[in-house]
């Protein structure tokens, strides 16, 4: 229920809101993800970075959300990794 709170609050912008229901929905790629653009939409970029995003890229699991969340998230991860080393 905090999940789909969560998303639905992302939907109209009030990412706050947003964040206290997504830090209550779980540990779920879904939920994650959201609370990591929640945060980085209200300022808050080195929290979604430290908190959400990492445990994003903790996830190691063979479903379908690992697929369609995890995978993207380690992707870019890895680019923007790069991309900081080589300036």
């Amino acid at each position: 229920m905090h999940a789909l709170r969560g998303a639905w609050l992302m939907e109209q912008r009030k990412y706050q809101e947003a964040m206290a229901e997504l830090e209550q929905a779980g540990d779920d790629a879904f939920s994650l993800d959201l609370l990591a653009r929640a945060k980085r939409e209200s300022g808050d970029g080195y929290g979604a970075d430290a908190t959400a995003l990492r445990q994003l890229l903790a996830i190691h699991a063979s479903t379908m959300d690992s697929v369609l969340v995890v995978e993207p998230a380690r992707q870019k991860s890895a680019v923007s990794a790069t991309a900081s080393t080589s300036r």
